[in-house]
């Protein structure tokens, strides 16, 4: 089966439907939820996902019950978890040569690891990235 690495900024337009590009996210939600694929990411995206539900209650997008709600929602259908120290040293090394945070790094290293392409909401992460080809925004999907 294929591999896919997903970020938090794929994995928070599946609760979060207004989001541009939400179509293609929750296809790749669909598509594991249906065994075409298998979604990773390391342990990262479980903290960056709660933030970014945070974050929308701060901004009162959403109200603190429906932010722990849809943490639930999302946990649930959570990617498969990878947590080792040389995916550390790798993101370190990435987000050094990138210009990058380590946590965005780490998603990089990850995908490289697994021979898997990665995919992100993030237009300004990808722009940085770009030249390498495993990295696809979500749209491209």
């Amino acid at each position: 089966m294929k591999r896919v690495v997903v970020d938090a900024s794929v994995s928070l337009k599946w609760i979060f439907d207004d989001e541009e590009d939400a179509n293609f996210a929750l296809t790749i939600l669909n598509d594991a939820v249906e065994g075409r694929v298998q979604l990773i990411s390391p342990t990262v995206w479980l903290y960056e996902v709660a933030n970014g539900i945070r974050s929308a209650i701060l901004r009162r997008r959403i109200d603190l019950s429906k932010g722990q709600k849809l943490l639930s929602v999302v946990l649930k259908v959570a990617p498969e978890f990878f947590d080792f120290p040389p995916l550390v040293i790798k993101a370190f090394k990435n987000a050094n040569k990138h210009e990058i945070s380590v946590y965005d790094a780490s998603y990089l290293a990850l995908a490289a690891a697994e021979k898997a392409e990665f995919y992100t909401g993030d237009e300004s992460l990808y722009k940085k990235v770009k030249p390498l080809k495993f990295v696809k925004l979500i749209s491209q999907y």
